[in-house]
């Protein structure tokens, strides 16, 4: 098995992290040493002392949400003030002696609440020039953007009219992810890759062929379908197993906090389940199978990744070499 990092999963996942790491070949005494919760966007329920302004109380909050943040593994993840589920691409094992370029690709969830501190981080300490981002034009329009001095944004919808925030296309697949499981995301990642391959995810790999000097970063609302999917092909033409395609995928659980809470709270008190916990769960989660999944379906369509670019993208054989080559660094993997 390649080699591969722990993954901290909050408690609020109801999956024990000894286990988790236990199953990636860690063991017990790493994950004791690293099993704090990482929830982000959990509201206190502590008091205001008396005396405390709300400033100083909001400031308190906000620099003990910061250290519950950088107790993630980093690399891959990376704490960027008010982006959540931000993560390098690198890293990752090809073979004994290659790995995915790191500091080149990035992913992460909605730039909307950017601060200038997190501004700052992704230009500067990151290096990052271009920034793709996947959500549609509603979405967009709803939760615009913050503009970031020294980088390129480019608005490249996945779904171009169509509302695809993360409860959105829960209402719109519920009946395939509650169904069967793995095969039910395999349907609706399925769908993204028939959308997304025109402009979205084609301009990330132009990008990948064309400006491998240029970091970038690309993103949707939650970092998890659509920023997922198109990972899950990057990672795939650059040589990496698929089982730690599917890893990676699943550390979306735990980079996105307690913002995978708000979405699952804004699905309950919808009429379409009806308060069902455990459907609005699966619908929020990020699992290794259902990425998996996702990949045989690619396989069996396209013939692998390289047929996809070339059916649904049009890129060459000596486009996709370009590609792989600029993805692709004669050392050794450190995840």
């Amino acid at each position: 098995m390649s080699p591969f990092f722990a993954m901290i999963v909050p408690e609020s996942l109801k999956i024990g992290w000894v286990e988790c790491a236990g199953n990636l070949g860690l063991g017990k005494s790493y994950a004791v040493g690293h099993s704090k919760d990482i929830r982000r966007h959990q509201p206190t329920t502590r008091p205001n002392p008396t005396g405390r302004t709300k400033l100083q109380a909001e400031s308190d909050i906000k620099m003990e949400q910061e250290s519950v943040m950088s107790s993630l593994p980093s690399p891959p993840f990376y704490f960027a003030d008010g982006i959540d589920n931000l993560r390098d691409l690198g890293g990752y094992a090809i073979s004994p002696t290659s790995s995915v370029r790191r500091n080149y690709l990035f992913r992460c969830a909605t730039l909307s609440d950017t601060t200038p501190e997190g501004a700052t981080f992704l230009a500067d300490k990151l290096g990052i020039t271009t920034i793709y981002d996947f959500r549609s034009i509603t979405e967009s329009e709803r939760s615009p953007s913050v503009e970031i001095a020294g980088t390129t944004r480019h608005h490249v919808p996945v779904f171009r009219d169509q509302d695809a925030s993360p409860e959105s296309l829960a209402l719109r697949y519920k009946d395939y992810a509650s169904s069967d499981g793995p095969q039910g995301f395999m349907r609706a990642y399925a769908e993204i890759l028939r959308a997304g391959s025109a402009s979205a995810f084609r301009a990330v790999f132009e990008h990948i062929r064309d400006r491998s000097e240029e970091p970038l970063l690309f993103h949707c609302s939650a970092g998890k379908d659509r920023t997922g999917v198109c990972g899950a092909l990057i990672l795939r033409i650059a040589g990496v197993s698929d089982e730690v395609i599917g890893r990676e995928y699943e550390l979306t659980e735990a980079g996105l906090g307690e913002l995978r809470q708000y979405f699952i709270d804004r699905l309950l008190v919808h009429p379409a389940f009806g308060g069902d916990r455990g459907s609005a769960e699966r619908m929020v989660a990020a699992k290794a199978a259902a990425m998996m999944a996702t990949l045989d379906w690619i396989d069996k369509r396209y013939n692998g990744a390289e047929g996809y670019l070339k059916t649904e993208m049009g890129f060459s054989d000596q486009d996709i070499r370009l590609i792989r080559k600029n993805l692709v660094i004669s050392e050794k993997a450190i995840l």
